[in-house]
């Protein structure tokens, strides 16, 4: 069997091995292995978090921050390559009203977009810095408009 270096502390042990109310007797080699999987087991943290290693754990921000910065990225650049027909393909009516402005050019339609990605990523790293969890919940939500959006730009 595998093992990993979790150990359960003995203050530890009893509070981990009860479950409503009655004690269970796991001895220490069963429950040594890997401590988070059979902490989940007896009814501590629900996270996926909990059994993911830490260095799992500190990339996943990271990971989500890339992502929605790279659909920001390509969003842009398909802005460039279809600038001809953009004013016939562009479906977000703020858009085509700033295209409006230019009178087609996307120059001001891409300094927006820019502006507006950097300041979402600037403000999910301020909120992550403040509320970790809050930030996860964020980013987690906004990666997946994005991929949302990604799918839609590239196949639809």
């Amino acid at each position: 069997m595998a093992s990993c270096d979790v150990d359960i502390m003995p203050t530890e042990q009893s509070r981990w091995l009860r479950l409503n109310g009655r004690e269970f007797s796991l001895p220490l080699e069963i429950a040594k292995p890997c401590g988070d999987m059979v902490m989940i087991a007896l009814g501590g943290p629900r996270s996926i978090f909990a059994i993911l290693p830490s260095a799992c754990r500190n990339l996943i921000f990271p990971g989500l921050w890339l992502l929605i910065g790279s659909v920001s990225a390509i969003d842009a650049y398909l802005t460039v390559k279809f600038q001809e027909s953009l004013m016939f393909l562009e479906s977000n009516p703020i858009a085509i009203i700033l295209l409006q402005l230019d009178a087609g050019d996307p120059s001001i339609l891409i300094g927006v977009k820019f502006l507006g990605s950097i300041l979402a990523l600037g403000i999910l790293a301020a909120l992550y810095l403040q509320n970790r969890r809050v930030g996860l919940m964020v980013s987690s939500g906004l990666a997946c408009f994005q991929t949302g959006l990604l799918y839609y730009l590239l196949v639809v």
